[in-house]
């Protein structure tokens, strides 16, 4: 099992306020942190801007990626209020994103949970990854505070999401 930092919870607490911040998309808030700074920080924006793959792990990985180069990129901790689907999943493999903490588990679109492209060893050697290391992946982090605030942003909504089982 993998530990808490002591930074985790500050950082996991940003991506709660980014994601109050969603503007009526779905509440997820992701940063990327370097050393203890932030390099990149965003909210959903699929639903407001009607582009499918603006997903805030990818929005706030392409600020972090205009700062940084590709090394100081792979020793990033992404911080993600909600499980990182598959696409934003093979993004961080694809970065060699070191560690990635997140809240809810999504075992319907999760990269970790349903695919597990996060922990997939043969992923590198296939895809051509260049280093290929594993992540780091710390799971369920500040949990009930990140579903508080799914359920203050629309709470039908969200029991109709956690009824069909796309949230845990």
């Amino acid at each position: 099992m993998h530990m808490l930092n002591a930074d985790d919870e500050q950082w996991m607490r940003r991506c709660v306020e980014l994601a109050e911040g969603s503007g009526g998309d779905l509440p997820i808030g992701a940063v990327v942190v370097l050393d203890g700074k932030m390099a990149g920080e965003h909210c959903n924006e699929t639903v407001r801007v009607h582009e499918f793959y603006r997903h805030a792990e990818l929005l706030a990985l392409l600020e972090a990626g205009r700062k940084l180069t590709a090394s100081e990129i792979s020793r990033c901790t992404l911080y993600s209020s909600v499980e990182p689907c598959a696409m934003c999943s093979f993004a961080l493999r694809k970065l060699n994103v070191r560690r990635i903490v997140f809240g809810l588990r999504s075992p319907m679109m999760g990269g970790y949970s349903k695919w597990q492209i996060l922990q997939d060893e043969g992923l590198a050697a296939a895809f051509s990854i260049e280093n290929g290391s594993i992540p780091e992946i710390v799971p369920d982090v500040m949990k009930d505070l990140i579903i508080d605030g799914w359920k203050h942003w629309n709470n039908e909504k969200w029991m109709r999401l956690t009824t069909r089982g796309l949230f845990i």
